[in-house]
């Protein structure tokens, strides 16, 4: 019977969460509340999994999805402390076939700006994730490698730069600046450009070593 109520009172959150206008700024405070919901849900019901398999669903599937699940997955980090959202979604996004997506571009992109969208507001959500992120990097899909190399930027520049760093924190640096230089020479025009892009950010705010 819990589960039966925890189910309900979950799948009415997220069928309001597919109209269209919960994209919009001004409904940004029943993002808010829906996902205050969610988070207690979590807490007291372990709904962390549920939780992340119906976003990933509405991410492939619901076009304007990507603003409110990640502004709704940083509010659970933020005010619940809950991270386990995150790592999960990563998980099965990660076990996704990209070749399927490629049939589907909107899922595909909505996966990446979704990512993207919480590594930039929330950076350190991200680094528990970053080995099964890397692995798309080696995918057919750009869209997916332009995400990552993307994501390993914001890293360097919000994260990971600074003197003060300790080795393992330097380590992780140097791992993701590799990365980064590898797909200078990426074979899709748009990721070596973005590439580019990224390294001129560093450079400009002086997040890349000296020694490099």
């Amino acid at each position: 019977m819990e589960e039966d109520f925890v189910n309900l009172i979950a799948n009415c959150c997220y069928k309001i969460l597919e109209s269209p206008s919960m994209n919009l700024v001004r409904t940004k405070s029943t993002r808010d509340s829906i996902f205050q919901i969610i988070g207690t849900l979590i807490k007291k019901f372990n709904h962390s999994l549920g939780c992340a398999l119906k976003l990933m669903q509405l991410l492939q599937h619901i076009e304007h999805m990507v603003t409110p699940a990640a502004q709704g997955v940083i509010l659970l980090v933020e005010s619940f402390g809950i991270k386990t959202v995150f790592s999960e979604l990563v998980r099965e996004i990660s076990k996704v076939d990209v070749r399927e997506l490629l049939k589907d571009t909107s899922g595909l992109r909505n996966f990446s700006q979704f990512l993207m969208e919480v590594s930039d507001k929330c950076p350190q959500v991200i680094m528990p994730s970053l080995s099964l992120l890397i692995n798309f990097l080696h995918e057919e899909a750009y869209t997916m490698r332009n995400c990552v190399l993307s994501i390993l930027g914001s890293l360097v520049l919000k994260v990971l730069s600074g003197e003060d760093l300790d080795n393992k924190s330097k380590d992780l640096r140097d791992q993701c600046l590799d990365h980064l230089e590898d797909h200078i020479h990426d074979i899709h025009a748009f990721v070596r450009s973005r590439v580019l892009q990224i390294w001129n950010d560093l450079i400009t705010e002086k997040a890349v070593p000296l020694r490099r």
